[in-house]
């Protein structure tokens, strides 16, 4: 670009690297730049509604694409973007129309078939989604999203071997906005193969989000008896909790920098493909979490002071940018629970408050002692 300072292919390029980076101000700097040259470069308006949305700016970008297709209406991508705009809105209907637009436009293009499977998920037809991925499969066998979005179809349906399977395309997929980050490690991969239990010793990773790890952390017994040395990697706010639960079978640390000592590595969502996982056989020993027993009976004491039927709420979350909408709620969407009869309502929400949604809590009635819940263990208690 210094040679050719005006090269909107290459701007466009830069801006595309710059937003796989997670520089999605400096991706914004370049559709500027080629927007001041190209005023109806469609595409530019794209790339910026895919900045947009990676904020969780949906507005802008359904703005931007709206835009894009004023300059052309029959900008594919455009058409395929503000599609995906409209299923996290939950506007299926325009939605499907779109993508049907932009498929007879380019009916080739696998990921158009696969977005518009991913629609039909979301409305709950599995069926129709399976065929829509293959089909996308059928136009790239390289797509790895699709891979990934067949086998959330799988899992959803129950078919738990072909799911675990083609669920480890999470690590080269980028659907919903970011590729899962394989563990850094020189450790070969366990994927469960035979092994002599006393010359072998395992390190299970992190991996995505807290509910995965509390869900999966049940195959920790498991490979306690595959394994003489179990080390468990999480993050600090489940230490206390998991080393409760599974310090008598595997040694719990918050990370894992010497590796010396150890014979393989797992991926904590990869047991269950590890294990050969079938809806007969999930690790269903439950409770396997031990919470703090004075604390559990401490809390005991105080809810069970409470009167009626005791309600936890949380209608927010960690998640940032594209993901944040889909897992959230207006807390006055609410109100109507708050005011039931025979309720009393617990706040287990940790995403911070404005002072109009904690006069809204008192309001209501809703007892808020989040202030207490340090981490995972003090929230399972």
């Amino acid at each position: 670009l210094r040679l050719v300072p005006n090269d909107l292919a290459l701007l466009d390029a830069l801006a595309a690297t710059l937003q796989a980076e997670g520089d999605l101000l400096g991706a914004l700097g370049c559709y500027e730049r080629i927007l001041a040259i190209d005023p109806r470069h469609a595409r530019a308006y794209v790339g910026m509604a895919d900045a947009f949305s990676g904020r969780g700016w949906e507005e802008d970008a359904e703005r931007s694409l709206r835009t894009a297709l004023d300059c052309d209406a029959d900008c594919v991508a455009a058409l395929s973007s503000l599609a995906m705009v409209d299923l996290r809105a939950g506007r299926y209907d325009e939605a499907h129309a779109l993508l049907d637009r932009a498929i007879r436009l380019s009916p080739q293009e696998g990921g158009l078939w696969r977005n518009k499977g991913l629609i039909c998920a979301a409305q709950g037809d599995h069926a129709a989604a399976e065929q829509l991925a293959l089909k996308a499969l059928e136009l790239d066998p390289q797509d790895c999203d699709s891979r990934f979005s067949l086998a959330c179809t799988y899992l959803l349906t129950g078919r738990l071997r072909e799911g675990w399977r083609d669920y480890e395309f999470r690590w080269a997929s980028r659907e919903g906005g970011g590729q899962v980050k394989a563990p850094v490690t020189r450790l070969p991969r366990w994927s469960g193969e035979p092994l002599v239990r006393e010359t072998s010793a395992l390190i299970i990773y992190p991996e995505q989000g807290f509910g995965d790890s509390i869900q999966f952390a049940r195959y920790v017994p498991l490979a306690a008896q595959r394994f003489a040395r179990v080390r468990l990697v999480t993050r600090p706010p489940l230490l206390g909790l998991f080393k409760r639960s599974f310090g008598a079978l595997a040694e719990v640390v918050a990370e894992s920098a010497d590796e010396s000592g150890f014979t393989h590595h797992c991926p904590v969502m990869s047991l269950p493909l590890a294990f050969d996982t079938t809806l007969d056989t999930i690790p269903g020993a439950v409770p396997y979490l031990t919470p703090d027993p004075t604390l559990a009976a401490a809390w005991a004491a105080r809810l069970g002071a409470l009167p009626g039927l005791k309600v936890g709420v949380a209608w927010a979350t960690g998640k940032k940018g594209v993901h944040k909408a889909s897992f959230e709620l207006p807390l006055r969407r609410l109100a109507a629970i708050f005011a039931m009869p025979g309720l009393s309502c617990i706040s287990l929400n940790k995403e911070a408050l404005g002072d109009d949604e904690q006069a809204f809590l008192r309001h209501s009635g809703v007892h808020d002692w989040t202030t207490e819940l340090a981490d995972f263990d003090a929230t399972a208690a």
